[in-house]
């Protein structure tokens, strides 16, 4: 929620009474990206990484991840990409892990760099209707039609999919945008079976 001082709160408690405390640094270090105090969270990165060296080799791709954040909002696009690219080229990420690295990212107005490491965690666990929906809800709003189709039909095949997120794919999917996209009448008419059938099993108030 970006309190940094409660977070700042939370770590000092900690500390003094030998807690584990480590995960109270990185939500401070989260409170800060969500506060917009970016020069700040870099800092307490950089101070995190020099005194303890091994936390790059243990919590590499988090505190890269929000190194990235970190410069994205201080507007140094380079530097962000490759802390984020290097982020999502670690090997065993958890899909549920990444999810919350996108929102992250979402929330700062990153709609790109979301998409990217949603993708990376549907590659982590392509059984995860939650992160599926959530990539074709991204593949939506960015018009992605290249990723959409596969993703959409992907999600049609899994339970109760998201009659919301349904009912915006039939409308970009019924608009011109998509007009002579391969495998498109398929997918719209799987859609509307899914929507239909969502209806019928819907109980009436």
């Amino acid at each position: 929620m970006g309190d940094v001082s409660l977070a700042r709160q939370l770590l000092d408690h900690a500390r003094v009474r030998n807690l584990p405390w480590e995960p109270h640094a990185f939500l401070f270090v989260e409170a800060l990206v969500v506060a917009r105090e970016y020069q700040n969270a870099s800092n307490t990165i950089r101070t995190l990484l020099r005194e303890y060296p091994d936390w790059a080799q243990r919590h590499g791709p988090l505190l890269q991840s929000l190194q990235a954040a970190t410069y994205l909002g201080l507007g140094d696009y380079e530097s962000a990409r490759l802390f984020l690219t290097h982020a999502l080229h670690q090997p065993a990420l958890r899909a549920d892990s990444l999810l919350a690295m996108s929102n992250r990212f979402a929330e700062l107005g990153a709609a790109e760099q979301a998409h990217k490491i949603l993708i990376r965690a549907f590659t982590a666990d392509r059984r995860s209707q939650v992160v599926l929906t959530r990539l074709v809800e991204f593949d939506l709003n960015l018009n992605r039609i290249d990723h959409l189709l596969d993703h959409l039909g992907t999600l049609l095949t899994m339970r109760r999919p998201s009659p919301d997120i349904l009912r915006v794919a039939r409308h970009k999917l019924g608009s011109d945008l998509f007009l002579f996209s391969p495998g498109r009448t398929a997918v719209l008419d799987a859609v509307h079976v899914a929507l239909e059938r969502n209806r019928r099993e819907t109980p009436r108030l």
